[in-house]
């Protein structure tokens, strides 16, 4: 697949309705176990991660938080 090819499919992807918001959040939950940071930090930023997926509305996350 040639950079052209890889960025169309980036940009399909990414304009499905929703889908940019999930990727961010699935993603911040993966920064969150990849830092080496205090528990009360992690914990911290678990939360903040927790209260921003409330806040996205996202059915399927419900069941994580």
């Amino acid at each position: 697949m040639d950079c052209i090819a890889k960025s169309e499919s980036r940009n399909l992807i990414f304009s499905v309705s929703g889908f940019r918001k999930a990727y961010h959040l699935v993603d911040g939950l993966r920064k969150i176990y990849d830092q080496n940071v205090q528990k009360s930090v992690a914990m911290l930023k678990l939360a903040q991660w927790c209260k921003e997926v409330e806040e996205s509305g996202f059915k399927a996350f419900s069941l994580l938080t």
